[in-house]
Order: structure tokens, then sequence, then C-alpha cells
């Protein structure tokens, strides 16, 4: 299942990214490889989907991803030097949870900040049922 949605999500993103005329190749394999580390970091969180995204900059890349609960996390980023690089937006029905503005470095540490103990809950009730 893990391998399945990395596949899917780097096929998915390179067709998007195909279509983009303003993002030179070189920097599209910069933000491609960005965002598949963030894809395997998602994967013990187990979301429903991962999809590509719609980055709030040119020249930047993004995905979402959601879960049955109704939270959606939007992670984007970009190649820009000496300044938060990547924005990461938390979701829950449609409305902003959370947002941090990280370097593309930080993104599995701040993964953790937004998804940490409520997904593990999460995860726990959903093999146990509720307490």
């Amino acid at each position: 299942m893990a391998s399945e949605t990395v596949e899917r999500f780097v096929h998915d993103m390179r067709a998007r990214m195909a279509q983009d005329a303003h993002t030179e190749r070189a920097t599209q394999v910069v933000l491609l490889r960005r965002l598949l580390a963030v894809v395997r970091a998602l994967l013990p969180y187990e979301p429903q989907a991962i999809v590509p995204g719609t980055a709030p900059w040119t020249e930047a890349a993004a995905l979402e991803a959601r879960w049955r609960n109704g939270r959606t996390l939007v992670i984007a980023t970009r190649c820009r030097p000496f300044s938060p690089d990547s924005r990461l937006t938390l979701y829950k029905y449609n409305e902003i949870s959370l947002s941090l503005s990280v370097a593309h470095e930080q993104l599995p540490a701040a993964l953790g900040l937004c998804l940490g103990p409520a997904t593990v809950q999460q995860t726990t009730e959903q093999t146990t049922g509720p307490a």
C-alpha cells in the first residue's frame, strides 16, 4: 500500500509539473524530491489520500493529505534562499486549524507538531475501539 501511494503521487505530480512552463526543470526536480520526502514521512499517519495540491506561490509545489476524520494537511514548498521556504496548513472541516512556515529541512518535525498526538490517539482508537 505504501509503495503504491508513493508511486501514484510521483506519477500525478510529474504530470502536473509537466504542464508548468514557468518553473525550470532543475527546480521542479528539487521540489519533487522535497515533496517525496514529505510523502514518506506522512505514511505512518495513514492518510486516506495524498494528492498534488495547489501552491500559494509561483515556482512552487504542494501536496494535500486527507484523512477520514475531516482533516486535510496542505504542504507547499519553494526554492527560496534565506527564509522559510515551506508552509504547512492543517484544516479541520475546511477551517484552518494550524499554519506553520518552516525551512524544508524542518518539515518532518513540523509534521509531528501538526499530526502527532491526535493521529496517534486516532490510530489507537481505530485498532482498539474508543476508550
